[in-house]
């Protein structure tokens, strides 16, 4: 059922999904993260616009990744690998790039190798900062910096990526909440903002 004939839609029958999230293994020296669905589509074209037929179509994907946690010394480190496989039957996978097109392709990969790294927080605690109005209680400012890298390697020019380097700056702001003046205090409020570049 249609409810406005000029729009454009794109319908979706029940869709399939997976989703397992930081699953260690060999001892919890690797950990697995993995994003599968699987699709039936069409496209919908409103009055009056040409396009497709409003055939269904297939479209499935999944991405695995394994990190490898290491510490040193006061830094975390974690090289990674990870793969994603796509399938559109449909429209297919497709990209421009001044105004060129390489094409389209039903079935793409991307393989991805990289390291992302942070150090423990360098912190500071400002306790006579007091105030019953803004409801503040001590203050404890965090600031994290992190690093990201990584390479791509493309089996399809429609999907292929830059490599990549990341750095980023991650602060938070942190103070206590409870009744005021009883003493108990627990964690409050948080304000957080991170800088990549």
């Amino acid at each position: 059922m249609r409810i406005n004939e000029f729009q454009d839609e794109m319908e979706e029958l029940p869709s399939a999904e997976y989703h397992w999230t930081g699953q260690s293994f060999l001892d919890d020296r690797f950990v697995l993260f993995s994003d599968s669905q699987a699709s039936r589509l069409r496209y919908r074209f409103g009055e009056g616009r040409a396009g497709e037929p409003d055939g269904f179509f297939a479209f499935g994907q999944t991405r695995n990744e394994v990190d490898m946690p290491v510490r040193l010394g006061n830094s975390k480190v974690v090289p990674f690998v990870a793969g994603t496989f796509g399938y559109d039957d449909g429209t297919g996978f497709h990209k421009e790039l001044d105004e060129l097109s390489p094409g389209s392709e039903d079935a793409v990969w991307l393989g991805e190798v990289g390291v992302r790294a942070s150090t423990q927080p360098f912190w500071r605690l400002y306790p006579d900062v007091e105030s019953e109005l803004w409801d503040l209680y001590g203050l404890r400012h965090s600031i994290r910096p992190s690093i990201t890298a990584v390479s791509y390697q493309a089996g399809d020019e429609v999907v292929a990526q830059r490599d990549a380097l990341d750095l980023g700056i991650y602060q938070k702001w942190q103070t206590k909440r409870g009744p005021w003046g009883t003493g108990k205090w627990s964690t409050g409020w948080t304000l957080t903002s991170t800088l990549c570049g």
